[in-house]
């Protein structure tokens, strides 16, 4: 879940712990508001993950972790 206050253009990347861009979760052209997005995880191995967002205003980083 995120929230945009105002229209952007938005990426969300997940990266592995060492740097590589392992999928885009989403990308596009946001107006303001709440979203909501899911991503398939299946073939991804348990670990730590980091997830990106990024507009032309603002960088976000978070960590993830993923276990099966």
């Amino acid at each position: 879940k995120f929230s945009v206050p105002k229209q952007t253009q938005l990426k969300i990347n997940l990266y592995n712990v060492i740097g590589e861009l392992v999928q885009t979760i989403t990308e596009g052209l946001y107006d303001a508001g709440y979203y909501q997005t899911e991503f398939n995880a299946q073939n991804l191995p348990s670990g730590i993950y980091i997830y990106r967002m990024e507009s032309g205003e603002s960088l976000q980083s978070k960590k993830m972790i993923l276990i099966r």
